[in-house]
């Protein structure tokens, strides 16, 4: 498995843009969540965007899901530059977060008239679910944040991963996580701003650390950075490893990950 960041930041910045990342396992390369610059990251990455059919969108937040409609907008237009892409892209999502991606794709450029297919897959909002994309198994649970969301597990031959995406510490996602090769978890601020971390629901780098370590995780990537703290990284990084043992980073845009 290889992880291609795109994004590290907990909003679109000057300098930054949001959390999103490419899974790249086998024959195929999915998309995890597209905020409002994922075109532009996934061009600069070298990649694009018709090498991609299949998406996670973990909410319906804008720094997750507003890219969404100019990604499938972009199959098109590479397309018409004669670059074959995919007979269908795969979305998967909450059913509420399906209807709110359809909407904008339908208000942005209209559906249903492309020389592909959007196809979307609910996953279960109340309760763990699972899914397979080719060899990659793909197990979610719902996590603590402001709107419906969750993380999830990817396991492929014998490699994995997880995501928390916004969230405060989950019980329900470190146990998915439970020895994973990689845990990529929101780190958002540190722990003396905890007050303000449980009011909006995101994750200090403490409860990152903490859900590494009760995982047994391999090693744990730092995202979702608040941006006060794009040039405090060492502070989220230090915070983390007084509470896990293995290595700890926060990944730098368009950095690429072995698992």
């Amino acid at each position: 498995m290889r992880v291609t960041f795109l994004g590290m930041c907990a909003n679109q910045t000057a300098t930054h843009e949001a959390v999103s990342f490419i899974v790249d396992a086998g024959d195929y390369s999915i998309l995890i969540d597209a905020g409002p610059g994922v075109v532009r990251q996934i061009l600069r990455a070298r990649r694009f965007c018709t090498e991609i059919a299949h998406v996670l969108v973990t909410h319906i937040h804008g720094d997750h899901s507003l890219g969404f409609p100019y990604f499938v907008w972009n199959h098109f237009y590479e397309g018409m530059a004669g670059r074959k892409g995919p007979d269908t892209i795969h979305v998967y999502a909450f059913a509420s977060v399906i209807c709110g991606l359809n909407a904008m794709l339908d208000a942005c450029y209209g559906s249903g008239k492309y020389p592909f297919s959007v196809t979307y897959h609910e996953v279960p909002q109340e309760n763990a679910g699972e899914f397979e994309i080719g060899d990659i198994s793909v197990r979610t649970v719902p996590v603590d944040h402001t709107v419906p969301n969750f993380g999830f597990r990817m396991d492929y031959i014998d490699r994995s991963l997880a995501y928390s995406s916004d969230t405060i510490y989950s019980d329900a996602f470190t146990e998915l996580a439970h020895g994973v090769d990689l845990m990529i978890h929101e780190a958002f601020i540190t722990k003396e701003q905890i007050d303000f971390s449980r009011k909006v629901k995101h994750a200090t780098a403490a409860d990152a650390g903490n859900a590494a370590r009760e995982a047994t995780a391999g090693e744990l990537a730092l995202v979702h950075v608040y941006p006060p703290y794009l040039e405090r990284i060492q502070e989220l990084i230090d915070e983390a490893r007084a509470q896990f043992s293995g290595e700890v980073y926060v990944p730098s845009e368009l950095q690429v990950i072995s698992v």
